[in-house]
């Protein structure tokens, strides 16, 4: 198990086995920004964005829909995680800051995801599940 340092980023990488993943970020929009100071928007709210989430998987692409990560915010740290007695693994995103942190859990197979859940940070049930069809692929 890896886990990114805990600082806010631009980019994330991460490489474990097989798994190679890019997390990009970008500053939050002005237009979705709330109405504080500029010296206070610094250090208080959501300040990055999640704008895309690229992944490989044994040398090919894993298909990641923009609904899969879009609305996570300010990424703290990335974990990947073997799931015991399957052929799947688990992206895990820690974000947000004191009001709207939360623990994306991503389940995955070599193609593409399969659900999402998104936790609360002292929660054992989720507060968002998103399940995803399969894909068609040309394979």
């Amino acid at each position: 198990m890896y886990v990114a340092p805990q600082v806010l980023a631009e980019e994330l990488k991460h490489k474990s086995g097989e798994v190679f993943i890019t997390l990009r970020t970008t500053e939050l929009p002005a237009v979705l920004r709330d109405a504080r100071d500029a010296q206070t928007q610094r250090f208080f709210g959501i300040q990055m964005l999640i704008v895309n989430l690229e992944i490989v998987f044994q040398g090919k692409p894993v298909f990641v829909p923009l609904d899969a990560f879009w609305g996570l915010t300010d990424p703290r740290g990335i974990e990947v995680r073997e799931l015991a007695k399957s052929k799947r693994w688990q992206l895990v995103v820690n974000g947000g800051d004191a009001s709207t942190s939360y623990r994306a859990a991503m389940e995955f197979d070599r193609r593409q995801v399969h659900v999402v859940r998104i936790y609360s940070p002292h929660s054992t049930a989720p507060r968002t599940t998103k399940l995803f069809a399969p894909v068609m692929t040309l394979e």
